[in-house]
């Protein structure tokens, strides 16, 4: 890593962690309005505590884009993620003292329970996206169950995507963060044009089908199993089966197995096509 960028990775550091600072210090100011039973402050620093969020996520990103190591990564995220758990915390005390000043209608229990659900918004356990087609619909299924659904604010969806991307999709969506709200959406698009075309999505999956290691135990034996049934349920989503139900495509991934393999399946199947020459391989 070059002596100038250290120095820029160490000017964001200190820059974020200010930032986080002033994210703190407005919470504190809620807490505190609220103790007091001030609504006007409570208010004004609801407004101010997203702003000064904002301006953090933003500086986060910029730091975080310049990391390298996985150590240094993971630290990064953990470090974000307890600075947006108080973020969440301080918005959702500082609106709930709000709701508490009025009678609640009918909309606002539905937007009461929509903080809830944010509230509870899960330390996802999802893995990254790094730009795989053959992961991509799997990975947006997760997403759009673990985040996309439990909350309202882009900005927070548009960080959780930037936190579970990597490689070519997280380079391919880093900037959006600067365009505003609209960020998100246009994220998500870009992740769909680049990564999940129907008919790229259905290759990658048939070509890692045919292509992928030989397979000698039983334990490969059942990973290509399970691979085979992913492929069906994405395929059959893509109404795209017909690519791989094809005797052509079906030999070429029996040609991964070993003999006896083939010898048992071709049994099983009552199979007429002459393997001879697999036993040559």
């Amino acid at each position: 890593m070059s002596e100038s960028k250290d120095q820029e990775i160490e000017k964001l550091r200190l820059a974020r962690r200010a930032r986080k600072g002033a994210v703190t210090r407005v919470i504190g100011v809620i807490e505190r309005a609220i103790a007091a039973d001030e609504p006007k402050t409570v208010d004004a620093n609801v407004s101010k505590l997203k702003e000064v969020f904002t301006s953090f996520e933003n500086c986060h990103d910029a730091y975080h884009s310049l990391l390298e190591t996985d150590s240094d990564i993971e630290t990064s995220e953990a470090w974000f993620s307890q600075v947006q758990d108080s973020y969440i915390r301080g918005i959702g005390a500082g609106v709930t003292y709000m709701k508490s000043l009025k009678p609640e209608s009918e909309s606002e229990q539905l937007s009461e329970q929509k903080l809830i659900n944010l509230l509870s918004l899960p330390k996802a356990e999802i893995d990254t996206f790094s730009g795989n087609p053959s992961d991509f619909y799997s990975f947006c299924a997760v997403f759009d169950e673990t985040i996309d659904s439990k909350i309202d604010d882009k900005n927070v969806k548009l960080t959780r995507l930037l936190q579970y991307t990597s490689g070519a999709a997280k380079d391919a969506i880093k900037n959006c963060v600067l365009i505003g709200e609209s960020g998100y959406d246009k994220a998500r698009e870009i992740l769909k044009a680049r990564f999940g075309n129907d008919h790229l999505v259905a290759q990658r999956i048939i070509n890692d089908l045919k292509s992928g290691k030989n397979v000698n135990t039983p334990d490969e034996l059942q990973k290509l199993a399970d691979d085979l049934q992913v492929a069906s349920v994405t395929l059959e989503k893509l109404d795209m089966l017909s690519e791989v139900e094809n005797q052509k495509t079906i030999l070429d991934i029996v040609k991964r197995c070993r003999v006896k393999i083939v010898d048992k399946w071709r049994h099983k199947v009552n199979l007429t096509l002459q393997f001879d020459p697999l036993r040559s391989g």
